[in-house]
């Protein structure tokens, strides 16, 4: 979307963050109870945490380039996209 500077591919990724924010959220829960189930899973829970919470900041990241795409596009801030 950034080099082709295509808002569409843009409008779909930012769409896209939140099934990742959706995602990392069922997987943290799920690590949560791993670990409070069974304690000795804890040190991989964690690992796996920690993974989940990196990919969601990289989708926190490409929404942002994708808004800065937008506004590439239009020249102007387009409603709902100021973070």
């Amino acid at each position: 979307a950034f080099k082709s500077g295509d808002g569409e591919a843009a409008e779909r990724l930012e769409n896209l963050d939140e099934e990742v924010n959706t995602a990392a959220r069922v997987i943290m829960r799920q690590q949560l109870t791993y670990m409070m189930e069974q304690p000795h899973t804890v040190a991989g829970a964690v690992e796996v945490m920690v993974i989940v919470r990196s990919i969601e900041r990289i989708a926190d990241y490409a929404k942002n380039i994708a808004k800065l795409v937008k506004y590439m596009r239009l020249g102007r801030v387009v409603s709902g996209t100021q973070s």
